[in-house]
């Protein structure tokens, strides 16, 4: 799914944040200076420059949340409850 649109993430937007986070499921800073929020992955469609990061999962962006673009998404997410058959 890498590639198709940034996504929208809950956290606030800290350049150097994921430097000194957990490793596993890291939350975010408390807030953002600049109040923006985290824009992962890369998009279809972005700034030539940026091609190569755009299309890592793992590249994290900032943008503030009223911002809206063709290149930005967000992905539902759900916990599943299973059952056991047997």
């Amino acid at each position: 799914m890498a590639g198709n649109v940034y996504e929208w993430c809950a956290d606030w937007y800290d350049e150097g944040y994921y430097t000194n986070s957990s490793y596993k499921n890291p939350k975010g800073p408390e807030s953002s200076p600049k109040s923006r929020r985290v824009l992962r992955g890369g998009s279809w469609d972005y700034f030539t420059s940026y091609t190569v990061r755009s299309r890592l999962v793992s590249a994290r962006y900032g943008s503030d949340p009223s911002d809206n673009s063709n290149t930005f998404g967000f992905r539902c997410v759900s916990n599943v409850e299973t059952h056991s058959i047997y």
